[in-house]
């Protein structure tokens, strides 16, 4: 978003036309009320990991809480995107058969140990088919 307003602010003013700093301001004002929002709902989301369930708490203004019982986990899948390679995170995923067919699950997004996750979520998983 920034780059193409950006872009478009700096040919306006190429241009001579008188509006482009006024549109410069709004758009840099828009791009930092949207990076604000996404790093507020970055703070506000909460990943808790207990011998059962996986609770994850999302949501700003509309708080939601999923609980995922480990027993239904079939797969865990660590993924890496453009923006956790510059963050040095990764993003957790845990699939359920009531994922559907889009295998989406659960996101911990963000997470910055991602390797203790795991392996806590793989041993709880395998103690948990040991019993049956």
């Amino acid at each position: 978003v920034g780059g193409p307003l950006s872009f478009w602010v700096l040919a306006m003013m190429a241009s001579g036309q008188g509006g482009a700093v006024c549109v410069g301001i709004a758009a840099v004002g828009g791009v930092c009320a949207v990076l604000l929002l996404k790093y507020l709902e970055w703070r506000n989301r909460f990943y808790v990991i207990t011998n059962c369930a996986t609770v994850v708490q999302t949501g700003l203004a509309k708080r939601c809480v999923t609980v995922v019982p480990h027993r239904s986990v079939v797969t865990i899948s660590v993924e890496t995107g453009l923006a956790d390679r510059w963050c040095h995170t990764q993003t957790v995923r845990l699939v359920t058969p009531s994922s559907g067919w889009t295998r989406r699950g659960l996101q911990l997004a963000g997470s910055a140990h991602s390797d203790r996750v795991v392996s806590l979520l793989g041993s709880l998983i395998a103690r948990q088919d040991d019993l049956l």
